[in-house]
C-alpha cells in the first residue's frame, strides 16, 4: 500500500519484471502517478517482460502521463496469468496485460473459486509443496488478502467482525499474543497493552466492527475471539521444532520463542480465579496452533494460563505442543479450567512439578471437557503431592466423551500418576487407554477403569464405547448432533 512516483516505468508493486522473471501471488493497493510526456504508469508492474500470476491491483493509477499509458496492471511483452485489476478503483480501464474486473467481481468469491479458481495451489515458497494456501479469500466484500507464516492478512480494513458475530477474527500469532490485553474479549485492550494490541490488530475503528448495544456504556459487544487459519510457531518453517532438538537455545527465525523460554502463556501466573484471567471465548474454527513452546518457571503454564467461569474454547487443534519447567498446573492448552472446553485436542508433551496434564492441569467444579482428547504425554516432578494425567492431573468438574493417550510419568507417586484423570469429579463415556499411557488401574479415583488400545480403536461408528458422542453440544449452540469424527 501507498503510492509511487516518477518518470516511468512506475509500478504499485514493481518497476520493471526483466525477462524469466516472475510475480505470483501477490497485490498491490498503492497508488501509481507518472509525470507528463511520453511516460508510463501502471498498479502493478509498471513494465513486463516476464511473467505476472494470480496477482491483482486496486491502487489509483493517475499522472499527466496519456491515458493511453496508464495501465491497470502492467504493459509490456510478457504474460499475465488469472491476474486482475480494479477497473473502479484504478481510475482506468484499460490495460495492455490483465483483466480488468469492478470491485465487486472482485470481492464475490469467499474462496479459490471463479475468477481465483488455482490461486490456493500455488507454491509461494518454492518448495515444490503447494498444499500451503497464501490466500484468504474473506468475505463477499472485501479482496483476496495473503495470510501464509504468520503475515498480516488485514492492512485494509477496520472491522474485525466481518461476520457481526461477536468473534473478532485472528490471522496472525501477533493477532494471537494481543489477546493478552483484552482477556474479556470486548476488543476494548487495557491500557498497558493498547501498543501491542493496535499493532496487531492495524487501523482498526472504535469498535472493530462487533456488533454494538447502545445500552452498553463502551459499545463494544464483542465475546470473544475466533481463529481464521492455522498458525505455526516454526514460523520460519525450517522444520525444528521444539521436540526435534530436545533443547531450548534460541531459534532466532522463529517467532515468540524467546531465547528458549518460548510462549508467554495469556493471563498471568497468578491465582486463576484472578479477575485479569481470560473470561471470553476462542473459537478454533477447527483450526491448528502447531508447535507451541512454553519454557518457563511458573504457575498456570499453556496457551493460556487459566480459563476462568465465563471462558470457552472450543474447535481448536494444538499438534506438537511442549509445556514443561511450570511450578504447577502445566498442560498445552491451560493449567486451570473454570469453564469449558469442548472440541479440543492436543499432541505432544506437558512435563512439570505437579498438576501436570495432557490438555488442561485442573478441571475445577462447575467447569466442563467435553469432545476432547490428548495423545500429549504428562510427566510430574518426584516428591509428595504431585500429580499428573493424561487428560488433566485431577477432575472436580465434568469431562464428558472425552478420552486421553498420551503416556503419563515422572517422579512422582504411582498413586498420583492418573490414565485419564484423577479427582471426585464425573466422568461420562470417557476413556484412557491403559496400553499407551502406562497405567492399567486408577485405583481410588472416580475416573472410569482403562481400556485397551484394541477396544478404544474397535468401533467404527457411534456405537459401544462411543454411543453418547454423537450428540455432544460441542459449539455451545444448545443443539447437539455435531458429529465429530
Amino acid at each position: 500500500s501507498g503510492s509511487a512516483a516518477g518518470q516511468t516505468n512506475v509500478g504499485g508493486l514493481i518497476g520493471v519484471v526483466q525477462s524469466g522473471g516472475t510475480v505470483v501471488a501477490s497485490y498491490s493497493k498503492a497508488a501509481a502517478a507518472c509525470i507528463s510526456g511520453d511516460r508510463v504508469a501502471s498498479g502493478l508492474v509498471g513494465a513486463n517482460v516476464g511473467a505476472i500470476v494470480a496477482s491483482y491491483a486496486t491502487g489509483a493509477v493517475t499522472g499527466g502521463c496519456p491515458t493511453a499509458n496508464k495501465h491497470g496492471l502492467s504493459v509490456g511483452p510478457g504474460t499475465a496469468t488469472a491476474s486482475y485489476w480494479d477497473t473502479a478503483a484504478s481510475g482506468v480501464s484499460m490495460s495492455a496485460q490483465g483483466t480488468g474486473r469492478a470491485t465487486a467481481q472482485l470481492q464475490a468469491p469467499t474462496s479459490a473459486a471463479g475468477i481465483y479458481a488455482g490461486w490456493d495451489a500455488l507454491d509461494v515458497d518454492g518448495d515444490d509443496d503447494p498444499s500451503e494456501s497464501p490466500w484468504h479469500f474473506g468475505t463477499a466484500s472485501q479482496y483476496p488478502v495473503l495470510s501464509y507464516r504468520g503475515m498480516d492478512p488485514i492492512p485494509q480494513r477496520g472491522d474485525y467482525d466481518l461476520d457481526d458475530d461477536g468473534l473478532i477474527e485472528v490471522y496472525t500469532l501477533a493477532q494471537l499474543n494481543a489477546i493478552r490485553w483484552d482477556l474479556d474479549g470486548n476488543g476494548a485492550p487495557v491500557s498497558a497493552g493498547a501498543g501491542g494490541y493496535g499493532k496487531a490488530f492495524r487501523n482498526h475503528d472504535a469498535t472493530m466492527g462487533c456488533p454494538t448495544d447502545t445500552t452498553d456504556s463502551d459499545h463494544n459487544d464483542c465475546t470473544g475471539y475466533e481463529l481464521q487459519n492455522d498458525l505455526d510457531f516454526d514460523t520460519d518453517g525450517d522444520g525444528a521444532t521444539w521436540t526435534d532438538t530436545g533443547t531450548f537455545a534460541a531459534d532466532s527465525g522463529d517467532a515468540y520463542h524467546n531465547g528458549g523460554s518460548g510462549w508467554d502463556p495469556i493471563g498471568p501466573a497468578s491465582a486463576p480465579n484472578d479477575t485479569t484471567h481470560f473470561t471470553a471465548t476462542f473459537d478454533g474454527n477447527g483450526k491448528a496452533i502447531a508447535n507451541l513452546l512454553v519454557n518457563r518457571y511458573r504457575n498456570y503454564s499453556g496457551l493460556f494460563a487459566a480459563l476462568r467461569p465465563n471462558a470457552e474454547v472450543r474447535a481448536l487443534a494444538l499438534p506438537n505442543a511442549l509445556v514443561r519447567g511450570g511450578q504447577g498446573s502445566v498442560a498445552p492448552l491451560a493449567g486451570i479450567l473454570s469453564g469449558r472446553v469442548a472440541g479440543v485436542w492436543a499432541s505432544g508433551g506437558a512435563a512439570g512439578e505437579t498438576n501436570v496434564g495432557g490438555l488442561v492441569g485442573g478441571v475445577q467444579s462447575g467447569a466442563t471437557v467435553v469432545a476432547s482428547y490428548s495423545t500429549a504425554s504428562a510427566s510430574c516432578a518426584s516428591g509428595a503431592n504431585r500429580t499428573a494425567g493424561g487428560l488433566a492431573a485431577w477432575n472436580a468438574g465434568a469431562v464428558v466423551a472425552s478420552y486421553s493417550t498420551g503416556a503419563v510419568t515422572g517422579g512422582c507417586a504411582t498413586a498420583a500418576k492418573h490414565g485419564l484423570a484423577g479427582g471426585s469429579g464425573t466422568f461420562t463415556a470417557s476413556y484412557w487407554d491403559a496400553n499407551q499411557s502406562g497405567i492399567a488401574d486408577d485405583a481410588g479415583t472416580a475416573s472410569p477403569e482403562g481400556e485397551t488400545s484394541e477396544n478404544l480403536r474397535k468401533p467404527t461408528g457411534y456405537a459401544g464405547l462411543y454411543a453418547l458422542w454423537d450428540d455432544q453440544d460441542v459449539d455451545g449452540d444448545n443443539a447437539a448432533g455435531l458429529a465429530l469424527d
